[in-house]
């Protein structure tokens, strides 16, 4: 917090400073106040200025108070987030973190689906934290559960825009759940990936197939906190990830659950050992 009341801020989690830019934000002082991200103004860059790629120490947060009530009403260390709503999108939604509320929804929706079924394992839903700053609530997680399988819910990208080769793609949107076969965190069980596949194809769900080259999810915590885990990750595509503005179709958001339910009615009844 600066002499005028500005705040100054750090990232938590990986995302593209330039998606800060004339943003709103809620800062969760003693009470929220609504803000707004400032920069220099462009009238004021020098030609090198506008050539520079923006960091997050370029940027402030003007609460459009004095000095002093920003002092009394906000401590360093407060948490900010981005304010944008929840849009209906087409055939999609868009929202802010969606990364990774749409992967606690569909936990909790599959988890509807096999309420009262007999199943072949024991069976925990573990909503963790800090997965963006090094996967810290699944690591603990797996060391106290120390799972047999471990299926990660997570976004993944869909790449599918105008300039992306569709090599770049990732997945594309509207074609189903993503079945993740590696990225730089895990590489899935294989066993595991082919059930998963049998499981959709069975079932009629449409699914794609998923290799993120950067990024990873909680299946890399659980295959190395645990001592046997067989893992994978089933993710939502996601367009703009990282955004304020991230987009899912609803296809596959209801692919995603129909997925995990009958994959958990099934789970137990194959061995992934390679």
């Amino acid at each position: 917090i600066d002499d005028k009341g500005f705040l100054r801020i750090i990232p938590v989690g990986g995302f593209d400073p330039r998606t800060l830019m004339a943003q709103k934000v809620v800062v969760h002082g003693k009470r929220d106040l609504a803000g707004v991200i400032g920069s220099k103004p462009v009238h004021l860059q020098s030609e090198e200025e506008k050539k520079k790629q923006l960091k997050v120490t370029d940027y402030f947060v003007d609460l459009g108070l004095p000095a002093d009530k920003v002092k009394r009403l906000v401590s360093v260390g407060d948490p900010i987030t981005w304010h944008r709503d929840f849009t209906e999108l087409g055939d999609c939604y868009s929202s802010k973190a969606f990364d990774d509320r749409i992967g606690v929804y569909v936990m909790l929706e599959a988890l509807k689906k096999v309420k009262s079924k007999s199943l072949q394992v024991e069976l925990y839903a573990v909503a963790t934290v800090q997965e963006e700053v090094g996967v810290r609530g699944a690591t603990t997680s797996a060391i106290g559960l120390d799972p047999d399988i471990g299926i990660a819910i997570d976004i993944t990208l869909a790449n599918d825009v105008p300039g992306a080769a569709d090599h770049e793609q990732i997945t594309r949107l509207g074609e189903g759940a993503a079945v993740k076969i590696m990225d730089s965190l895990s590489i899935s069980n294989p066993r595991l990936v082919k059930h998963l596949k049998d499981v959709a194809k069975r079932n009629k769900i449409k699914v794609q197939d998923e290799i993120l080259p950067r990024g990873g999810t909680d299946a890399g915590a659980i295959q190395r906190a645990g001592s046997k885990a067989a893992v994978t990750t089933i993710s939502i595509p996601t367009r703009y990830g990282h955004s304020t503005v991230e987009t899912i179709h609803k296809r596959d958001v209801a692919a995603c659950i129909d997925l995990l339910a009958a994959y958990i009615l099934e789970a137990g009844t194959k061995s992934y050992v390679l």
